[in-house]
């Protein structure tokens, strides 16, 4: 996620073989060496080095120093960006504004709001009002509820200020109709879409005062994207008009999309309401359409559609429409022994690791699967499967109707997943041991296995593993000032190979479904860029599976272990610039601040609770209808530069 973008146009006679003879190439700017120097002093969090460019006398150089904070996020440096906030340059202040919102702390807060009693430039303080929602503590709220905005592009920053601060779950019961009333076409669409994703992710709101409005921008807005989110808005009501307007029309949209937030709205209904349009939507000519009817059928599960499930499930081809909903079916009745045989049976029969995985999954929805889950846990060398099992298995424990007869056995399986040094299972297991209400302190004598375990695992590439080991053996010792897991910095970014990668470096990435073109955006995440460029010329991704497809969220890929745990023996730092995950946006996984690596995503929609939290790296420029077509197990055939 980044920005301030200067661009030195360099004509470039290629002798390359990968460029077309005599191309004309529009090369970074970093070939600037202080511009250099400021995202190094960012990439190694030197504060103090980079406040040294504050006085700089180039407002370039200044605006860089000051957006490198929103990467750092010291607080310490917040007094000093707060002085530089009223910089002559406009490009200087909205820097300075974006990178103390990312601090999201009080002081910082203040110092915002107090800049915009004095802010002449528009452009700033749209800014300043999405940083402070950032910041903004409940004891400031009346400064969103009091004032009266006029200029539709400050009004945008305001509503992406509600949104932040609703987020954060700030907000009152007039912010709520604020946001509905920004719902109307004759505003923007920023402001209607910032508006409406606070109806959608604010928490525990009352929007019967509002229904109206929001079921209209559900129905009717000209953009998918703000129907989306007044669709998500709607999860907080389930009034008759609610019910009528999701299942009649809603559910219908165009944009499968859409279609998915119907379904996900669903959840706050009873059975009865939506048993039908969840069975049609079995069939959508969408599969991801498909996997949220499952997901909302397994929420709302009832024994009495016990039957309906299997038989529907009989009479579908795609595989993990079908484990799932398999899944749901033993679910309604875990006493169905004749369904557990079915599910080990197709586990036996299938070549495809992901069924198998997903069909383990299944089977965790009763206890009659408890053996043959165990033995597949070590005994496949698949890591999507022993991950599925080992999760499984944490599921089971956390059942309300669990046996106490499998406890000691299953804390013997747990030890023996921990051993194991792998660290999906470490990471699944120590989450479960650690929980108070199943008592595991009882059934260890020693916790010196957690110790071994530790032993085993190397930062930076086993950081999620460490960080739960140390969780974990803080719980049992009583730690009450628990031991963090840091990762230290431990790869320099190759500034030979940033310099010679173009502004906008187009990359072809070649999947089982089709093509897919990215667009790099070096400038703005440099370290990430040079990171991806080098894995990808050392042919890494080729043959590498998308392990994760969340139905209009993402389509996540590059694990070496195809499980989402994989990773290389080094981390590369968080670089977050003034953007916003759109459609079609490339992002880094992670852990953590400062704990990427090999893994990446790309949106479906836009997922604006990801900005300035993952850094954004690249945007699809072509083959988004092939993003909106991957499904877990589509493979990375191979990558190449255009």
């Amino acid at each position: 996620m980044k920005n301030v973008i200067i661009f030195l146009t360099v004509v470039v006679c290629v002798s390359c073989q990968t460029k077309k003879e005599n191309s004309s190439v529009s090369l970074n700017h970093f070939s600037d060496p202080l511009l250099i120097q400021i995202k190094e002093h960012q990439d190694r969090r030197a504060a103090k080095k980079a406040i040294n460019f504050f006085s700089h006398e180039n407002p370039i150089y200044r605006a860089e120093a000051a957006e490198a904070f929103a990467s750092i996020q010291d607080t310490l440096s917040i007094e000093k960006l707060s002085v530089l906030l009223n910089d002559k340059e406009v490009k200087v202040r909205k820097a300075c504004a974006y990178a103390m919102g990312q601090m999201y702390h009080a002081e910082a807060g203040e110092k915002l709001k107090n800049q915009l009693d004095i802010e002449d430039s528009v452009a700033v303080r749209k800014v300043l009002w999405e940083a402070i929602g950032k910041c903004i503590s409940k004891e400031q709220l009346n400064y969103f509820t009091s004032i009266l905005i006029e200029d539709p592009i400050e009004l945008e920053g305001y509503s992406w200020g509600l949104y932040r601060a609703g987020v954060r779950g700030i907000y009152n019961d007039t912010l709520i109709a604020k946001a509905a009333g920004l719902l109307y076409p004759n505003y923007s669409f920023e402001t209607r879409f910032a508006a409406a994703h606070f109806l959608a992710r604010t928490s525990n709101i009352d929007i019967s005062l509002q229904l109206d409005s929001i079921i209209g921008s559900a129905m009717y807005d000209v953009s998918p994207f703000v129907r989306m989110a007044s669709t998500n808005a709607l999860r907080h009501d389930n009034s008759k008009n609610t019910i009528r307007a999701i299942t009649q029309s809603i559910v219908k949209d165009p944009d499968y999309r859409v279609r998915i937030n119907a379904l996900r709205a669903m959840n706050s209904f009873e059975l009865v309401d939506f048993q039908e349009v969840a069975f049609n939507a079995l069939a959508d000519v969408n599969v991801n359409v498909a996997l949220a009817a499952t997901a909302l059928l397994s929420n709302k599960m009832h024994p009495s559609i016990h039957k309906r499930l299997i038989h529907t499930a009989d009479s579908l081809d795609h595989w993990l429409v079908r484990a799932k909903l398999l899944e749901v079916a033993l679910k309604a009745s875990p006493q169905d022994e004749s369904l557990v045989e079915k599910i080990k049976s197709m586990y036996i029969t299938t070549k495809n690791n992901y069924e198998k995985a997903a069909l383990i999954n299944a089977l965790g929805s009763s206890f009659l699967g408890y053996d043959f889950i165990v033995t597949q846990i070590f005994s496949t060398k698949v890591k999507a499967i022993s991950t599925s099992g080992i999760t499984t298995l944490a599921q089971l424990r956390a059942s309300d109707y669990f046996p106490e007869a499998l406890a000691l056995p299953l804390a013997d399986v747990f030890k023996q997943a921990i051993l194991s040094g792998d660290i999906a299972m470490i990471g699944t297991v120590t989450s479960v041991i650690s929980n108070p209400d199943y008592a595991y302190k009882q059934h260890y004598d020693t916790i010196d296995f957690l110790y071994q375990a530790k032993k085993k695992l190397k930062l930076p590439k086993d950081n999620e593993g460490m960080q739960a080991l140390q969780k974990a053996i803080d719980f049992f010792e009583g730690n009450l000032t628990p031991i963090p897991v840091k990762n230290e910095y431990n790869h320099p970014i190759d500034w030979e190979l940033v310099k010679s990668i173009a502004t906008r470096q187009k990359i072809k990435i070649s999947t089982t479904k089709g093509e897919i073109i990215i667009e790099t955006l070096v400038e703005e995440a440099p370290g990430s860029v040079a990171n991806f460029m080098e894995l990808m010329k050392k042919g890494y991704y080729n043959e590498k599976n998308f392990h994760r497809v969340v139905p209009n969220f993402v389509a996540q890929g590059g694990c070496n272990r195809g499980d989402g745990w994989g990773g290389e023996d080094y981390s590369i730092r968080s670089e977050f610039a003034p953007l916003k995950y759109s459609e079609g946006y490339v992002g880094m996984a992670s852990a953590g601040k400062d704990t990427e690596g090999t893994q990446w995503f790309i949106t479906h929609s836009p997922t604006p609770h990801l900005d300035g939290r993952y850094t954004i790296f690249a945007r699809v420029s072509e083959g988004m209808e092939i993003v909106h077509q991957l499904e877990i197990g589509d493979q990375i055939i191979s990558m190449e530069e255009l």
